[in-house]
């Protein structure tokens, strides 16, 4: 008996491994699918990433009707005979429950995501943002979250196109209210507050658990990687907490949605799948009103920044939210000032305040820094401006400064360019610090104005086609997130991403 034991885990074992390097195997075929501009190689190449999809299918399917055939105590044990099952010492769970898989801790860069469905690459949509396609099985709402969260996994799995037309079953049904993250008691909050009222620190309770992933049902990783972006900002969890509560638009709300998400993310169990499918609903009966762009099913290609834009935009205009302090929190205001040779008048116009720092990549040799891109956005310029109290035109030299920073800045790599053939992206490399200090660009220049790097949303392909993904300040070190898909981030990526990603959006909080 003991030996048929030991001959079936050991299968158990070597099975793990085959299937492991599979998944390897299909996330190079399906950068090899991405990147190729010859219509054979890409047909040879989706054959080939289709016939691995079918057989880590196939082993999969398998492993699971074995393990719905074991005992639930044994389940683990079997998965990975080196360590015992993780079962918790409660009696509030169900006895006939199973127990989750774990291993020991990987040292693989790979470590955690959640099972993607069997996909097949669909014909891409007219506007640069993104290249997914959706799968052909719908998911399990709770598989949005990473298979396994606990950190001794070493499951692998590539990054998966979608197919066209999938719903998504973790989206709850119109009128229906979305699954409440359970909190355990008041999340207190630590440390003085900014500026703007609101802690940068995480409250006692939350921000030490691991980052989870998102599903992607169709085409939207420029919000997966913008949401991303933001769930790691602890301002924005300590003002959605507090400010946004007792909300009567259930179910339309995308401030609601976005806070239930937030909770959820942040919660020590349980996955994000019906907030994170609540919120895209909210945001899609919201765009039917605000923005077409965001009322679409998920098969439409979208820029991340204009999704940034849309998203904080209606967080600052929802119930309980204090426009001035959200201002602080994100808005960017700058002054523009210039003086009068005749009459010297100094005139000062205030621009409205904006929700990230679009700056230009300016055309120059060798290396471009975030320096420079801040010179040229603050740059002096001479101008022929008529002046409104002697009513006279003459060119003058306007001056233009950094009037309000805020507690959480995003900064945008503007990548678009115009070339022989018409618009296309501007892929030089930018270097910039994880500290950056905008005090020479300020209205007061004697004070030092410090941010230190928090998120990246960086983009791959063209002006067309392409992906996004996330680099995130995580508990546990930095992290690489492509949907649901994490990887471990070495601090060499973490300042240049590698391969053909091209850092857009830099977050930066205020020290």
């Amino acid at each position: 008996m003991m030996r048929t034991t030991l001959k079936g885990r050991n299968q158990e074992v070597a099975a793990s491994y085959v299937a492991n390097a599979l998944k390897h195997s299909i996330l190079r075929s399906f950068r090899a699918l991405s990147s190729s501009n010859c219509a054979h190689c890409r047909n040879v190449a989706l054959k080939d990433f289709l016939d691995k999809k079918r057989r880590l299918k196939q082993m999969e399917n398998s492993k699971q009707a074995r393990a719905r055939s074991l005992p639930p105590a044994s389940i683990a044990s079997e998965t990975n005979p080196s360590i015992t099952p993780t079962v918790p010492r409660t009696s509030s769970l169900p006895p006939a429950q199973p127990a989750q898989e774990s291993s020991k801790p990987s040292k693989k860069r790979r470590i955690s995501e959640s099972e993607p469905p069997e996909a097949k690459p669909q014909h891409q949509a007219k506007k640069p943002r993104t290249q997914e396609q959706s799968s052909a099985k719908k998911p399990d709402p709770q598989s949005q979250e990473p298979a396994s969260r606990s950190p001794a996994t070493d499951e692998t799995k590539p990054i998966v196109p979608q197919k066209k037309g999938l719903k998504q079953e973790a989206v709850p049904s119109k009128g229906s209210k979305p699954e409440q993250a359970s909190t355990k008691g008041k999340l207190s909050k630590s440390s003085a507050p900014p500026a703007s009222g609101i802690s940068k620190s995480w409250p006692s309770n939350v921000g030490k658990q691991k980052i989870k992933g998102l599903f992607n049902p169709a085409q939207w990783c420029y919000r997966r990687s913008v949401l991303q972006s933001l769930i790691a900002v602890p301002q924005l969890f300590n003002l959605l907490d507090e400010s946004h509560k007792n909300c009567p638009k259930q179910g339309r709300c995308v401030t609601c949605a976005m806070r239930q998400l937030l909770l959820s993310y942040h919660s020590s169990s349980g996955g994000v799948g019906s907030q994170l499918g609540a919120l895209d609903n909210a945001i899609r009966a919201t765009g039917k009103t605000s923005d077409p762009r965001w009322s679409a099913v998920g098969h439409t290609q979208e820029d991340s920044n204009d999704f940034l834009q849309y998203l904080l935009g209606t967080i600052e205009k929802a119930k309980g939210v204090q426009k001035d302090q959200f201002s602080s929190l994100f808005g960017v205001k700058h002054k523009i000032s210039w003086s009068c040779d005749g009459c010297k008048k100094t005139h000062v116009h205030s621009d409205p305040p904006n929700f990230s720092l679009s700056l230009p990549i300016p055309k120059q040799s060798g290396t471009v820094n975030i320096t420079d891109c801040l010179n040229t956005y603050h740059r002096e310029s001479n101008v022929t401006i008529r002046c409104d109290k002697c009513k006279k035109n003459s060119k003058r030299t306007r001056v233009f400064q950094l009037d309000n920073a805020p507690d959480v800045l995003p900064i945008q790599l503007m990548r678009f360019g115009f070339g022989a053939r018409g618009p296309t992206k501007n892929k030089q490399h930018v270097e910039y610090p994880e500290e950056l200090d905008l005090a020479r660009w300020s209205l007061d220049t004697s004070k030092p104005l410090k941010y230190r790097l928090q998120a990246i949303v960086a983009h791959s392909g063209t002006l067309k086609f392409g992906h996004y993904i996330a680099y995130v300040r995580g508990a546990d070190g930095i992290k690489e997130i492509s949907d649901d898909t994490i990887m471990n981030s070495s601090p060499k990526e973490w300042k240049r991403p590698t391969t053909n990603f091209n850092p857009y959006i830099l977050v930066y909080i205020k020290q």
